[in-house]
């Protein structure tokens, strides 16, 4: 049996059902539940996008990573990633030694579909840069620990199968 995990991680693109399946399975497993995006929101007092436009990315980037280290010492957490976090290699070395990454794989025209009316998604805008953003992401993504499918499924059912993974592979 392997050792219990400290945290468990979820990736995967903007769209993906990150924080609705975040929270389902921290109630689900019974342990705390942090948003990555909304909790850098209130720390900046600021939506994602307007950190960007104000403050640029590398500011937000720097900002990330800080978190994550703070998240990183923590135990018991299940965290909802933000779609672009998986995607430096500060951060993925962070994460994979603090937890276990899981990947919610859905397909671009889902994504794009659940949050091509979202204004604060101004990447949707663009259906050219969403498509070349998702592809990039997907290398990233394909280094979680393991994937789930999400898509044409219920935010149950797709926790039901993240936690029969968990317990199979002894981390929960």
């Amino acid at each position: 049996m392997q050792d219990k995990v400290l945290n468990i991680y979820l990736t995967g693109f903007m769209g993906s059902g990150k924080s609705s399946v975040g929270r389902k399975l921290s109630k689900s497993i019974s342990w705390d539940f942090i948003d990555l995006d909304e909790f850098i929101e209130r720390k900046e007092n600021a939506k994602i996008n307007e950190v960007f436009k104000f403050k640029g990315e590398k500011y937000f980037r720097d900002l990330e990573y800080n978190v994550l280290l703070d998240i990183s010492k923590l135990k018991g957490y299940v965290v909802s990633l933000g779609g672009g976090t998986f995607c430096f290699e500060e951060n993925i070395l962070l994460i994979k030694e603090s937890g276990k990454v899981i990947w919610l794989k859905c397909p671009l025209s889902e994504v794009y579909n659940r949050i091509k009316s979202h204004s604060e998604r101004p990447l949707a805008n663009n259906r050219q840069s969403f498509e070349n953003l998702y592809y990039y992401r997907l290398n990233f993504y394909k280094r979680a620990d393991f994937s789930v499918e999400n898509f044409n499924k219920s935010i149950g059912k797709c926790t039901q199968e993240i936690i029969f993974i968990l317990k199979l592979r002894g981390y929960i």
